[in-house]
């Protein structure tokens, strides 16, 4: 089969979080904006096909994208969102007033569950199951585009990645956010999930102030895809570097890192006092990059080791790194300019051996923890690839 661009529908003129399965409801507003700039998105690529639900609010985004392609969209029912039957249009809450069972339906626990005068997830992936061989014709090469809703999709996926439908509710689809999937004979390949960078850059529309985290391991694709958000987002641009050079792969990593950065941007090297730097250099900045969290603390407990690394105090160490967080949260508070934060994911791996490399872990630990909290988006690298964990508060059926 094809690679598949995964779209859900932008967000509807309905109350948010209220479940509207087959009540056909279109684009709000903001709906549309969304849908311009995945249209915008998706420009460069080679599309061949693009099918879409036939409930309006994914018809509507799926015209939007597909215009840019001068290519027509193709209505499929088997794509609409679960039918939510007599519950439709309600609330979670309202449907756990009503229904015993509302838990286990909503979450797909019981798969073979329905809503009264509703369907189940297993007839939903049964038509699913009817559109994944509809997209046996299309060739390895070509690309499609799938507009939907955030159950289908769920589904979709589950079905293609062979996970259970008890699972689905596991994928975050939010509205507007593009997935893509690789599918070949041996099985497929998950490539994006959820992501929503290109609702930052609306044409012709001031961008709100964001804090954006970026979260990943030693080599995972994190600066450049740091940069790649903050050219998008505006050209004034603050690259705030607090690497130190204290050995020669160091200071050649160092200076790989300037060379691939515009030649536009400012850079402020900084490897402590963070906050009090920024505020003094942000000047008409519209967006600042911190690269990175993860030796900025490094440095601060180097600071605080001295010459004596055996007698580290816990209580100081913390107390520096606290307050170096404080002062940069501050500092986003006092300003307009939108905030990308570079970290490193330490806690996936072996339990450090010493006492130092407990005490690194834990305090980057909580560091992202807050950082991850804070942000409006949060996105995990891995091997190039940005997968989106956070995106907002929004969130509707």
């Amino acid at each position: 089969m094809a690679r598949l661009l995964l779209v859900r529908h932008g967000k509807t003129e309905g109350e948010e979080n209220r479940y509207y399965g087959h009540i056909d409801i279109g684009l709000s507003p903001k709906g549309v904006r969304q849908a311009q700039a995945l249209r915008d998105r998706l420009a460069s690529e080679d599309i061949a096909a693009v099918y879409s639900s036939d409930l309006k609010r994914a018809l509507d985004t799926a015209e939007v994208i597909a215009s840019a392609h001068k290519l027509p969209v193709i209505p499929c029912s088997d794509l609409r969102e679960l039918d939510f039957g007599e519950l439709a249009a309600m609330t979670f809450e309202e449907i756990k007033e009503r229904y015993q069972g509302a838990v286990e339906l909503l979450s797909g626990q019981d798969p073979d569950m329905s809503a009264p005068g509703g369907e189940s997830l297993s007839e939903m992936s049964s038509r699913i199951h009817r559109f994944i061989a509809q997209l046996e014709k299309h060739p390895p090469g070509e690309t499609v585009l799938i507009v939907a809703h955030d159950g289908s999709l769920r589904v979709l996926l589950s079905l293609l990645l062979g996970v259970s439908l008890q699972r689905s509710w596991q994928f975050r689809l939010d509205p507007a956010s593009l997935s893509i999937a690789g599918t070949y004979s041996q099985g497929t390949v998950l490539l994006l999930l959820n992501d929503s960078s290109h609702l930052g850059k609306s044409r012709g529309a001031k961008a709100e102030k964001e804090c954006i985290f970026i979260l990943g391991g030693a080599r995972s694709g994190k600066s450049r895809f740091a940069q790649k958000l903050a050219a998008q987002m505006s050209e004034r641009v603050l690259f705030v570097a607090t690497g130190a050079a204290l050995d020669e792969e160091m200071r050649l990593r160092i200076e790989e890192h300037r060379k691939n950065r515009p030649q536009n941007w400012r850079t402020v090297e900084v490897t402590a006092d963070v906050g009090r730097k920024l505020s003094e250099e942000i000047g008409d900045a519209q967006v600042v990059v911190l690269d990175c969290l993860t030796l900025l603390i490094s440095n601060i407990i180097g600071e605080c080791l001295g010459s004596a690394p055996d007698e580290v105090d816990d209580v100081l160490v913390e107390t520096e790194v606290s307050a170096e967080i404080q002062s940069i949260i501050e500092c986003f508070d006092d300003h307009p300019a939108s905030f990308i934060i570079v970290s490193n994911e330490v806690g996936m791996g072996l339990v450090p051996t010493n006492r130092l490399g407990r005490l690194y872990r834990d305090l980057l630990g909580r560091a992202n923890q807050l950082f991850a909290e804070r942000a409006a988006r949060v996105y995990f690298m891995l091997s190039g690839l940005p997968i989106s964990l956070k995106t907002g508060p929004e969130s509707e059926g």
